[in-house]
């Protein structure tokens, strides 16, 4: 649901962006959330003429809880004063 609050994607895009999750188990993942009403296949328009997966209207309700959640966990992955080498300053705390 998070990568599918950016906008729609394809299922190698998805696939590229959730580290770990084999190309079955999303594949199920996605079937259950159309079969739920959250998520639906559609296809761009020439000249991407894609498949891609996109939120529904009942999906796309889901935005307040997913940002919280990340607003939630944010400092849970990136405490204060601990700066990690791919953070913006590129700099590290000892």
């Amino acid at each position: 649901m998070r990568e599918l609050l950016l906008g729609p994607r394809r299922f190698s895009d998805l696939r590229d962006r959730l580290d770990g999750v084999s190309p079955s188990v999303l594949t199920a993942r996605l079937a259950r959330a159309q079969r739920l009403g959250l998520t639906r296949r559609s296809v761009l328009p020439p000249p991407a003429a894609s498949t891609v997966y996109e939120l529904t209207e009942h999906g796309s309700a889901l935005r307040p809880a997913v940002y919280e959640l990340i607003r939630w966990g944010g400092p849970l992955l990136y405490p204060r004063g601990r700066v990690s080498a791919s953070s913006p300053s590129g700099c590290t705390s000892p």
